[in-house]
């Protein structure tokens, strides 16, 4: 069994990058992100993820079954993989929207992470 405890923003950093969600809006310091399916029309997910720094187990659970997991220890181990490419100091993207919530810069679209340090601190 991998590690359980992630945050809000690793969620979905993995989210975003590997798994094809779209972030496209924060409500509160709730990230809404959506997936449509390339080829099924019908396969449409909505997966709220809240921007804690760190999700109760129950938490984590309903975000796996939002986002289409059959599996919750694989889930949190796919997250746990690909969230240590992710891990350095800050994020900054190249998208066009943004909003400010509880001092953090939040943005829609892709998010990449860079060196330079936690972004709109």
């Amino acid at each position: 069994m991998g590690r359980r405890t992630f945050s809000g923003l690793e969620i979905v950093t993995v989210l975003v990058n590997t798994g094809g969600f779209e972030w496209r809006r924060t409500t509160g310091d709730h990230a809404q992100l959506y997936y449509e399916h390339p080829t099924n029309e019908t396969d449409h997910r909505q997966v709220t993820v809240p921007l804690h720094d760190e999700l109760r187990i129950g938490t984590l659970r309903d975000i796996a079954e939002s986002a289409g997991a059959n599996d919750f220890d694989a889930f949190c181990g796919w997250i746990d993989r690909n969230a240590r490419e992710t891990r350095p100091s800050g994020i900054v993207v190249s998208v066009s929207s943004s909003e400010r919530i509880s001092g953090r810069v939040l943005y829609r679209g892709r998010v990449s992470v860079s060196d330079f340090g936690p972004v709109g601190d």
